[in-house]
């Protein structure tokens, strides 16, 4: 009997951890290129990380790096691209804005609803309305928004992260 309930339970890890593993690769290319990871607010990234950190992190050099932060432009797919930028105080990431643009309203509408999906997994029912969303997350003593905003007739999404 208790081989059966040793059988069983690896059984049902087994498939826990295949269901795990499976939510992860429904996501598509694009949505991977640009969340990168799922550790930190963005990209890896937290508020107050180091600049010098946020560098290491990102997969090319930035285009602009000043008193005022770090631009980054990053090609996606053919025709589309990522723009973002961390701005910095006192040589910490202090907010993320990005500007994603897309070929088309299918991919752009994909992306929106595959963001929407990662974070309300992650923090729970955004506020807002429909393409106009946030999240407002308490982390410590801080309390910080995420934007999501999708300009359908432009097929470009914004995602911004400021406290």
């Amino acid at each position: 009997m208790k081989l059966y309930i040793r059988i069983i339970f690896a059984v049902f890890t087994i498939l826990l951890w295949m269901r795990c593993d499976t939510s992860k690769a429904d996501y598509s290319d694009t949505f991977k290129k640009i969340i990168i990871t799922e550790q930190g607010i963005f990209r890896g990234v937290d508020f107050d990380t180091p600049v010098s950190n946020v560098k290491k992190l990102e997969p090319i050099k930035p285009e602009l790096d000043d008193v005022l932060g770090l631009k980054y432009q990053i090609p996606l797919n053919e025709g589309e691209t990522l723009y973002l930028e961390y701005d910095k105080q006192e040589e910490k990431v202090k907010n993320i804005r990005s500007k994603i643009i897309l070929r088309n309203n299918q991919n752009a509408e994909k992306l929106y609803n595959e963001l929407t999906q990662f974070y309300t997994k992650k923090h729970g029912k955004p506020k807002g309305k429909s393409k106009e969303q946030y999240w407002e997350v308490n982390v410590s003593k801080y309390i910080y928004y995420i934007d999501l905003t999708w300009i359908e007739k432009e097929n470009t999404i914004y995602l911004d992260v400021h406290r």
